[in-house]
C-alpha cells in the first residue's frame, strides 16, 4: 500500500503520503504508542461524517501495534484568521461545538488541540490528527473539550503573530479568556469580539 503514495510532508513522529485524494499518515518505528491513535478510537471517529473534522479511512496494522492510517486529503486556503471578519472565527466556532457534542456523547477526549492540527478553507475549519484522542466513558467531557476547543482558536490566533511583541500574545490570551463552563462558547466570544475584524481589537 505505502507504494501507492508519494512522499507529501514529514513530522517527528510520522510521515504523511499522498495518492491522489487520500493520504497516508504512517508512524515511524520510534513513535510511542500514546502518540498512535488506538484501534478503539480510530473505528470510532471513522463513523464520523462532518465537515469541521477530517473524513478518515482505514486503520493499518503491523507488528501487533498501529503503524499508521489513511484519510481524505483537505485542501488548505491561505487564510489570515485574524484579518477575516469575526463572522469566520464565531460561524466556525458554532460548528464545532456542534461537532464536540458529539465528541461528548461518544465519550472522546480532545486533545493536542494546536494550530497545525486544523486546516483553514474559505469557509471552513477543519480539524485533523486526532491521534491523541482517547475515551473514557467514566469522564464527563464537556469542560475538557470546550476548553480544547478554545484552545485551538487561541493558537490560531497567535500562529498570526509569531515572532511578534508578546504584546499581541497577552491581548489574544485576554480574548480567549472566557468561561468555558457555559453550554454557549460562540455568544461568550462574541461579546468579546466586537469589531469588523480580530486584528481590529489585537492591534488597536
Amino acid at each position: 500500500m505505502h507504494d501507492e503514495f508519494a512522499f507529501f510532508d514529514e513530522g517527528g513522529t510520522a510521515t504523511i503520503y499522498k495518492n491522489d485524494y487520500i493520504m497516508l499518515k504512517k508512524y515511524k518505528s520510534y513513535c510511542p504508542s500514546k502518540l498512535r491513535i488506538s484501534e478503539n478510537v480510530f473505528n470510532v471517529l471513522k463513523d464520523i461524517n462532518n465537515s469541521s473534522f477530517v473524513k478518515l479511512n482505514d486503520i493499518i496494522i503491523g507488528n501487533d501495534q498501529i503503524d499508521g492510517y489513511t484519510y481524505n486529503y483537505i485542501p488548505s486556503n491561505n487564510i489570515n484568521i485574524v484579518d477575516e471578519s469575526v463572522d469566520y472565527t464565531l460561524e466556525n466556532l458554532k460548528k464545532l461545538e456542534k461537532l464536540i457534542k458529539k465528541f461528548n456523547k461518544l465519550h472522546i477526549t480532545m486533545i493536542d488541540t494546536k494550530s497545525t492540527n486544523a486546516i483553514l478553507q474559505n469557509n471552513n475549519i477543519v480539524i485533523i490528527d486526532p491521534d491523541m484522542y482517547f475515551i473514557d466513558n467514566s469522564t464527563d467531557t464537556r469542560i475538557i473539550n470546550n476548553k480544547a476547543l478554545i484552545e485551538l482558536f487561541k493558537s490560531l490566533y497567535l500562529n498570526c503573530f509569531y515572532g511578534y511583541s508578546f504584546e499581541y500574545e497577552n491581548i489574544i490570551n485576554d480574548l480567549f479568556d472566557i468561561d468555558i463552563s457555559k453550554k454557549d462558547l460562540t455568544r461568550e466570544l462574541s461579546k468579546k469580539l466586537i469589531c469588523k475584524r480580530p486584528i481590529d481589537i489585537i492591534k488597536k
